[in-house]
């Protein structure tokens, strides 16, 4: 979903490294942040704006239908993974 000026995909461990970065530099502990919470946020964006579920599984790269756990539509949503 997120991509580079070049169309090149942003790998999750240079979304990682960066949000580890900038937590640590405004003094919070970034083991209670997590990167993955952008895959959501994505996903749920994509959905609300008419994107396909099976495009947003493309665009997030998901291999299976892991991607209807991204997808936040309601006011809250807990996983329990």
């Amino acid at each position: 979903l997120f991509q580079f000026l070049d169309g090149c995909p942003v790998p999750y461990s240079f979304v990682a490294k960066k949000l580890n970065e900038v937590i640590k530099n405004i003094g919070l502990d970034p083991k209670h942040y997590k990167g993955h919470s952008f895959r959501i946020g994505a996903a749920t964006h994509a959905s609300k704006v008419g994107f396909s579920e099976n495009a947003i599984q493309n665009m997030g790269r998901w291999k299976s239908d892991a991607v209807k756990r991204y997808i936040r539509l309601g006011s809250f949503n807990v996983a329990l993974d």
